[in-house]
């Protein structure tokens, strides 16, 4: 990935909700937050919104308190070198294992 476009960030201490980015987000819709791997919806998670020292969107305030070791991991996808009319989508695969058997839950 270009520099400016991900940032991970493993938690110091129980009760954070805030993460601060090293580069600004130009389109909201076009970022993905993951907390220990797992997905993050906005704004039922969490919240992009300017820093008190910039007028950059730049912080990351979840809407829980994160607990301490988690890894919090922005991903900026279109950065800024794609302002404009470009749609993004990102594809997950399920890795989930199923049980076969049907008869056993």
């Amino acid at each position: 990935m270009n520099a400016g476009v991900d940032h991970i960030e493993t938690i110091a201490s129980d009760g954070e909700r805030t993460v601060k980015l090293p580069f600004a987000i130009y389109d909201k819709n076009s970022t993905m937050v993951t907390v220990d791997g797992v997905v993050q919806s906005s704004p039922a998670n969490y919240v992009i919104s300017r820093g008190d020292d910039t007028s950059k969107l730049d912080t990351v305030n979840f809407q829980g308190d994160l607990l301490a070791n988690s890894v919090v991991r922005v991903v900026n996808l279109k950065g800024a070198a794609f302002l404009g009319n470009y749609s993004t989508s990102v594809i997950l695969k399920d890795d989930t294992v199923v049980n076969k058997d049907k008869t056993s839950f």
